[in-house]
């Protein structure tokens, strides 16, 4: 700290506590005015990072919204195409025709139109540490829902089972190249595919469900 000295000597008591004043109110007035900077810095921050955090939930909201209405559609398409199959099955009358034109309907709705989560914001106020002037309400609120999130998500991508999908998908592209699939067999690759798309579609709920609460702590904290 750099000291200035007296522009005169100082002769009595009193001129010393007088200059001794100004020297501590100098001090505690650029000290406060640090604090401010530094608090007004932090607010900025935090309000930034919340501001840009809520835009990343809503869009995942959206996406997560639009993803359930699409496997729905796809889903209660292979659920038509199931339950033809098992009929046709049960009649014992099935023809090669009908059961290639089955799994043919199948493959032009393959899919499972799973949305990626987005976690950049989150991820940057993290980095950048803005996370740490974020209130105590939102910070809570904001972790749990991502760890939620992570980890539903890891349960999706376990279920969707990329090696069973590519096989399931592979032997329906077999039976219509050789264009002999029986209806024991059309009905089991229909039913494999219809369950997937089941469980997929509880887990897009329960993500969706997530962050509809979270939006719901969000309004509940103004």
């Amino acid at each position: 700290m750099h000291f200035e000295p007296p522009e005169k000597v100082i002769h009595t008591l009193k001129e010393f506590a007088s200059h001794y004043a100004m020297i501590v109110i100098s001090i505690l007035t650029a000290l406060a005015l640090e604090h401010i900077a530094v608090s007004w810095h932090h607010a900025n921050e935090a309000r930034r990072a919340k501001e840009e955090i809520e835009r990343e939930i809503a869009e995942n909201r959206e996406n997560f919204a639009g993803a359930i209405e699409a496997t729905a559609a796809r889903e209660k398409i292979w659920g038509d195409l199931l339950q033809k199959s098992v009929e046709q099955a049960k009649s014992g009358k099935a023809t090669t025709d009908e059961q290639v034109e089955l799994l043919q309907s199948a493959m032009d709705h393959y899919g499972d139109n799973t949305p990626p989560i987005k976690t950049s914001a989150w991820d940057a106020a993290i980095a950048d540490q803005s996370v740490n002037y974020l209130g105590h309400a939102d910070l809570e609120r904001y972790s749990q829902l991502y760890a939620l999130l992570h980890m539903q998500y890891q349960a999706l991508l376990a279920n969707l089972n990329p090696a069973g999908a590519t096989q399931n998908a592979s032997d329906i592209a077999l039976a219509l190249r050789l264009r002999k699939p029986d209806p024991a067999q059309t009905t089991r690759l229909l039913n494999w595919r219809v369950w997937l798309m089941h469980v997929v579609h509880s887990n897009l709920r329960q993500m969706k469900t997530a962050l509809d609460e979270a939006e719901q702590g969000k309004d509940a904290a103004k």
